[in-house]
């Protein structure tokens, strides 16, 4: 693959873009949490009725990448996002204005539906510009940025609740989305190789929409070509079909590597939701103490997210160095990805275990909050390892599909997650909190062996 022309701080400019947009994905989850029993009041419905909110969000969340994502890979990422944004931002005015439960049952899907896929374009964006020995630190810091909605967004949400009413969480989402769109139609490139190639070749088709007006800058138009020239950095894409990320799916290494990031995913999704309820009923919290009960989880997940990215790539970088010295001495072998990116993946798995139990036993039992705020924040860490891990080794393996292998991280966690929100209260009622907990510590040990199977078994996939 050849080298983007762009260079490392235009890069990290191109990935803050792709994060930024990704950010409005992650922080409209956990902004909308606290505000829970408000809206409960609001429209005169049960625990169990408004969590079915979180259900759908999390069912959208997890098709609209798996639709607009393969779009992407076959037709642009900047247009794509561009389209995404606005869907997002006319689904928060709705929301903003709407006074019925049906409603925010229906503009929720469409607030899901249109800005869900910005993370797995995101790291689309990221693909599309490193080669595999940096690819990892770059998708660590997009998936960061895009992170930081979560560490921060239960927070903004309380405090905005409380001043504004949870009305005012829509409209700050609508304004500050409508914000992100005009910064990327003015500064974020096309970055698709199969329309871009290298980044030096101008879009041939709809140019008005696909090229950025900051490619006009002469430090821009002296490394791309006049219109309609092209150069062998073109990729030829891949034929278009909606069904490339469940074709990707039925993939055997795939889905043992899919199975773990999904069953944490889950449980840090229920913890989140766990969190709200508890801590206003259980422990007396106000909104705005829920709110900041939520930096930890947050901080947690940024750090994971950031600093695997590294250790990701310090693993590849030292693998691939073995694997060229032993060609030099003689041994026919192929280059094992799996063996390069799964050797970290233990870890994930016994930080969702122990934060897991930490954070059942910790609310069962009314112990001191802050065992609770170590759980949350070891159970985020984790998981979010395994997010990053996760879409890291799918690109490896699809890279002319780097949205499309991508979106089906988030169709996988997503869908796996609804399940288990519809389920949870009925779950800590049947089992109590703890049992619940521990049960899905148990889940996270025993999918975690997926890895290790993967990871020992790899030489016939490879």
């Amino acid at each position: 693959m050849a080298r983007s022309i762009f260079t490392s701080r235009e890069k990290y400019v191109i990935v803050f873009l792709a994060g930024m947009c990704g950010f409005w994905s992650t922080i409209s989850s956990p902004i909308y949490l606290p505000a829970l029993p408000q809206l409960e009041t609001h429209f005169k419905v049960s625990e169990e009725q408004i969590n079915i909110t979180i259900v759908v969000y999390s069912i959208f969340q997890g098709f609209s990448p798996a639709l607009f994502s393969t779009f992407a890979d076959r037709f642009g990422r900047r247009m794509i996002t561009m389209i995404c944004l606005i869907i997002y931002t006319f689904a928060n005015v709705g929301l903003a204005i709407n006074n019925s439960f049906v409603g925010l049952l229906l503009l929720r899907c469409l607030q899901a539906f249109g800005i869900a896929s910005t993370i797995s374009i995101g790291s689309g964006i990221a693909s599309d510009i490193t080669l595999k020995a940096e690819r990892a630190s770059y998708i660590g810091i997009c998936t960061g940025l895009s992170l930081l909605g979560q560490a921060f967004g239960a927070l903004i949400g309380g405090l905005i609740s409380t001043g504004f009413g949870w009305r005012g969480i829509f409209w700050f989402l609508a304004i500050a989305s409508g914000i992100t769109f005009l910064f990327v139609a003015v500064f974020l490139p096309e970055t698709s190789r199969s329309i871009v190639g290298n980044g030096s070749i101008l879009p041939q088709k709809m140019r008005v929409i696909s090229t950025a007006p900051i490619l006009s800058l002469p430090t821009f138009s002296k490394r791309t070509l006049p219109v309609g020239k092209i150069n062998s950095s073109l990729i030829q894409p891949k034929q278009f079909t909606i069904l490339t990320p469940f074709k990707i799916l039925k993939s055997m290494p795939v889905f043992l590597t899919l199975a773990p990031a999904s069953i944490c995913y889950s449980l840090w999704l229920m913890m989140l939701t766990t969190l709200s309820t508890s801590l206003s009923k259980s422990y007396g919290y106000s909104t705005t103490k829920v709110a900041v009960a939520y930096i930890p989880s947050g901080i947690g997940g940024l750090v994971g997210t950031v600093s695997i990215g590294k250790l990701l790539d310090w693993s590849y970088k030292t693998h691939y160095n073995s694997y060229l010295s032993q060609k030099k001495a003689g041994n026919d072998i192929k280059f094992n990805i799996f063996k390069a990116r799964l050797v970290v993946a233990i870890l994930p798995t016994f930080l969702c275990t122990a934060g897991s139990l930490m954070v059942g036993f910790a609310i069962q039992y009314h112990t001191n909050v802050a065992i609770i705020l170590i759980g949350s924040c070891i159970i985020s860490m984790g998981a979010m390892i395994y997010v990053t891990v996760s879409t890291t080794v799918l690109i490896d393996l699809f890279p002319l599909q780097s949205s499309s292998s991508s979106s089906c991280v988030n169709l996988a966690r997503c869908w796996t997650g609804a399940v288990f929100i519809a389920v949870l209260s009925k779950m800590e009622h049947t089992m109590t909190i703890s049992g619940c907990y521990a049960f899905m510590a148990g889940l996270c040990l025993l999918s975690g062996t997926s890895i290790g199977y993967l990871y020992y078994r790899s030489e016939k996939w490879v």
